[in-house]
């Protein structure tokens, strides 16, 4: 059964505006059906939203009043086409929950450049509302400092709180006081963003004009890659409304990226496989910027059952282009190889490689090779190639 809904992308259609970063092709969708008694016109309601839709094909009649609906978006023009889809038996739920997350993310890079741009500018946070400026500030304070990480107790604080952990940290704080979990939530990436999210939908938005982009897709395979930073585009939005609007598309991009990396997380726990895809919003001095982090553990099939990691490590530094570390432990063997796009960097790098070495020596690690290289990381020999989500039409 296929569904249209005609007059969803009209923007004089306001109830569709909250809701058409929603909308991408592959997206899954839950909707209500309401049917009109005297008329028969079909209505689909979504996410407490009421739009009129034409059946397209399929099913004569159309689904029932008040019909639960499970809804693929097939195109977004000139109209919105959804279809119909059932959930088999053998569907996981890490699958069922990827498809619904999957089209919706975006990079959380430009949430974090225009988050910066109103921090360095308070002029434009008063414009907005003053619950609004307190979820703003909320979520920018906490935001570990880069300077901070360079304590291994601290990166690992700044890792629980990245977002990816928030439902494990609630879980382990149930039995805590209330002041407690305040306190763990209120530094969490992805509380934040809930916290914000919750206050924007209290106030009248504007639809975010611009497609997001997704940034590298999430993935536990292959090479790890950074993700581009950019301009903040709320210095281009006049009015209060269009930027809550800016904002609210973000949000709701960033929070969908961090549910796919949990997903992710957790397909990988479910198949016996120790990785995690972990991405990491800092502070440096005014700016925001993203670490990625894949870490991936392998049982050592020797003898004293010791545990290989590798652990690689993603940003982008802006005209300097991107920087990546691998770095995998071998028991105390240490091998370390980080790359570059920028030949400056790169040879600023070569010149401190001796002092790296003398550092992680005095560390009590036996140093197989620490090498920096130019270019992009390349995949492994014996890499698994497989398909980030199986779909069957």
């Amino acid at each position: 059964m296929r569904i249209d809904l005609l007059s969803a992308n009209d923007p004089r259609t306001t109830a569709a505006a909250p809701l058409r970063s929603m909308w991408r092709v592959g997206a899954i969708l839950e909707a209500i059906a309401v049917r009109d008694v005297d008329t028969g016109q079909l209505w689909l309601q979504l996410d407490k939203q009421r739009l009129p839709a034409r059946l397209a094909s399929g099913h004569s009649n159309g689904p029932l009043d008040g019909e639960h609906l499970r809804l693929r978006v097939l195109r977004d023009t000139p109209v919105l086409a959804l279809e119909s889809v059932e959930e088999t038996s053998t569907e996981r739920s890490t699958e069922t929950a990827l498809r619904r997350y999957l089209p919706r993310q975006s990079s959380p890079t430009p949430l974090l450049a225009n988050l910066s741009w109103l921090m360095r500018h308070p002029d434009q946070v008063r414009n907005l509302q003053g619950v609004v400026q307190q979820a703003l500030a909320t979520l920018w304070h906490g935001l570990p400092e880069a300077a901070d990480l360079q304590d291994s107790a601290q990166l690992t604080q700044a890792l629980q709180r990245s977002g990816t952990f928030l439902e494990a940290q609630i879980a382990k704080q149930v039995t805590a006081q209330p002041p407690a979990v305040t306190q763990a939530l209120s530094h969490d990436f992805k509380a934040g963003l809930l916290g914000l999210r919750e206050c924007l939908r209290n106030f009248r938005l504007d639809p975010g004009s611009r497609q997001q982009p997704s940034g590298p897709m999430p993935s536990l395979h292959g090479p790890l890659s950074a993700i581009n930073t950019g301009p903040a585009s709320l210095s281009v939005v006049e009015g209060a409304a269009a930027q809550l609007g800016e904002l609210k598309q973000q949000v709701e991009g960033s929070l969908a990226r961090i549910n796919t990396n949990q997903l992710l997380n957790a397909e990988a726990a479910q198949q016996g496989l120790s990785s995690w895809l972990i991405e990491l919003p800092i502070r440096q001095e005014e700016r925001a910027e993203l670490l990625r982090f894949k870490f991936e553990r392998e049982p050592n099939s020797q003898a004293g059952g010791e545990s290989n990691w590798t652990v690689a490590v993603a940003m982008d530094l802006g005209a300097q282009g991107a920087l990546h570390a691998q770095i995998s432990l071998f028991g105390k063997r240490l091998n370390v190889q980080l790359r570059c796009e920028s030949t400056a960097l790169l040879s600023a790098l070569d010149r401190q490689l001796e002092t790296l070495k003398d550092a992680l020596r005095m560390q009590g690690l036996e140093l197989d090779r620490v090498v920096c290289l130019h270019g992009h990381p390349v995949d492994h020999v014996g890499t698994r190639l497989t398909r980030l989500l199986d779909l069957h039409a």
